[in-house]
């Protein structure tokens, strides 16, 4: 599984360089404001970040008896792919924070979360999050579903 982890690792930070290329032609702020370039320039930098600590803990990690995930394993991501697709049809029905709400809920039981009281904090507390990042700071308006958010 390390060679798997360092294959999936590199190719993240490739992908991560190339989204940061393609955020350093777009304006970085405009006027004072976050511009088009600055979320991702950002996400970019994180998910380098993030891949550049990965490889790191692969180097110190024991090797795998098989390259290949067990049953369980192949369960779990599955239904997180089956989640993403359910999610993306959902939010033009149910509006983005509802959606993200029923998208955390299912991926965080599936994932293997710890008790009902901090999967539903979470599930109601990253969507509202994010509703005011975008929406409030960022004034990106969110689909909106029947429910008004």
């Amino acid at each position: 599984m390390r060679t798997a982890d360092r294959l999936a690792t590199l190719a993240l930070l490739a992908f991560a360089a190339y989204v940061y290329a393609g955020a350093r032609r777009m304006p970085y702020a405009e006027g004072g404001i976050p511009g088009p370039g600055f979320a991702p320039t950002w996400i970019s930098v994180l998910m380098a970040a993030g891949a550049l600590l990965t490889l790191m803990a692969t180097r110190t990690s024991a090797p795998a008896d098989c390259f290949l995930a067990g049953r369980a394993a192949a369960v779990r991501i599955l239904s997180l792919g089956a989640a993403m697709v359910a999610a993306a049809l959902l939010i033009p029905l149910l509006g983005m924070v509802t959606t993200l709400v029923l998208f955390i809920l299912a991926t965080v039981t599936v994932l293997g979360g710890r008790g009902w009281a901090r999967i539903t904090a979470a599930a109601v507390l990253v969507p509202l999050a994010l509703l005011a990042v975008f929406q409030v700071w960022l004034k990106v308006p969110f689909p909106k579903g029947p429910l008004g958010f």
